[in-house]
C-alpha cells in the first residue's frame, strides 16, 4: 500500500508537465487593473516602464489592461494612442501571472500576437522573471529576448518562447514609426511544468521512503 502511494504521487509529478490549456483574451472593450480571459488562472496585468505618463514614482508603474476583439493590451488612457495595445513608444508591457496554475511555472508552447498594422523586425521582446515588476527590476532592456520572425499585419502565431516560469513579460519594439510593432495578444498556450526545488524536494522523499521502506522489509 505504501509503494503504490509513493508510486502515485511520482505519476502525479510527472503528470504534471503535460497539462495543456490555451486562454483566450478577447472581449468587447472592457478594462481593468488584471483580466483573465477565458481561464481565471492567467491573469493579464499591464505596466509602464519610466513612460512620461505615468508618476515617475518607479520605474514600473502597474497600469489597466483592456481587451476587444483583437485581445487584451495596455489602456490607451495611460499615454498610449491606440486602445488595448502594447505600445513601444509608451515602454507599455502586458504581463501575464500563472501563479495560479497548477504547479505556479509554465511554458508557453505558442501564442498568437495581433499587429493592426505591418510590423518590421524585431517584432517584440520577451522575458521570464521570477517576482511582479517592481521599482527598477527587470532592468529594461535588461535580459529582454528580441524575436525576429514574424509574418505581417494582423494574427502571427509563435511558438519561439523560450524558457519557463510564473510571470512573462511581453513588449514592443518600435519600427520605422512608433506605432508600427505595437500589438495585442490573442491567446496563449501554455503547459504546466513541475517548479524545479519542489518537484525535486518530492521525488527525492519518495525516493527516500522507498528505499526506507525496502531495507525494512528485507531487516
Amino acid at each position: 500500500m505504501k509503494y503504490a502511494k509513493i508510486l502515485l504521487t511520482l505519476a502525479a509529478l510527472a503528470g504534471a508537465s503535460v497539462n495543456a490549456t490555451t486562454v483566450t483574451f478577447t472581449g468587447s472593450g472592457s478594462t481593468a487593473n488584471t483580466i483573465t480571459g477565458n481561464d481565471t488562472a492567467t491573469v493579464a496585468r499591464g505596466y509602464v516602464y519610466n513612460s512620461a505618463a505615468v508618476a515617475p514614482s518607479a520605474n514600473w508603474t502597474q497600469v489597466q489592461v483592456g481587451q476587444d476583439s483583437g485581445g487584451v493590451g495596455v489602456e490607451s488612457g495611460n499615454g498610449g494612442n491606440s486602445a488595448y495595445e502594447v505600445e513601444g513608444t509608451w515602454k507599455e508591457y502586458v504581463v501575464f501571472d500563472f501563479s495560479a496554475t497548477l504547479t505556479g511555472s509554465v511554458r508557453v508552447d505558442s501564442i498568437v500576437l495581433n499587429f493592426p498594422n505591418i510590423p518590421t523586425s524585431p517584432y517584440f521582446t520577451y522575458q521570464w522573471v521570477s517576482a511582479l515588476p517592481s521599482g527598477s527590476t527587470p532592468s529594461v532592456p535588461g535580459t529582454f529576448t528580441s524575436v525576429t520572425s514574424g509574418i505581417g499585419t494582423g494574427s502571427n502565431t509563435y511558438s519561439s518562447i523560450a524558457g519557463q516560469g510564473t510571470y512573462l513579460i511581453l513588449g514592443a519594439v518600435n519600427g520605422s514609426q512608433s506605432t508600427t510593432n505595437m500589438f495585442s495578444v490573442t491567446s496563449i498556450n501554455y503547459t504546466s511544468v513541475p517548479d524545479g526545488a519542489s518537484t525535486l524536494a518530492l521525488m527525492g522523499a519518495a525516493i527516500a521512503t522507498l528505499g526506507f521502506a525496502s531495507r525494512r522489509r528485507r531487516a
